[in-house]
């Protein structure tokens, strides 16, 4: 699996990097993307994108983390 954290500070929307991670990873290959809950805009977007994309994935909520974990296919 591989894992992008996003909890660091970016001088732009953590959207960016977050689809950068998706576009680089291969196609059925494993990705967790972990977010701050303050970024609570940006996952809500990116798991839009993904039912759009008939991408299915997981959604982990802890105290101070956002995590979304799927299978990469082929984005339509």
């Amino acid at each position: 699996m591989k894992t992008i954290d996003l909890t660091q500070p970016f001088p732009y929307s953590t959207l960016i990097p977050a689809m950068k991670a998706i576009y680089e990873t291969q196609s059925g290959e494993q990705l967790e993307l972990i977010f701050q809950v303050h970024d609570m805009d940006c996952f809500k977007d990116l798991k839009e994108f993904l039912s759009q994309h008939n991408v299915g994935f997981r959604e982990i909520y802890n105290e101070d983390t956002l995590i979304l974990q799927f299978y990469k296919n082929e984005l339509s």
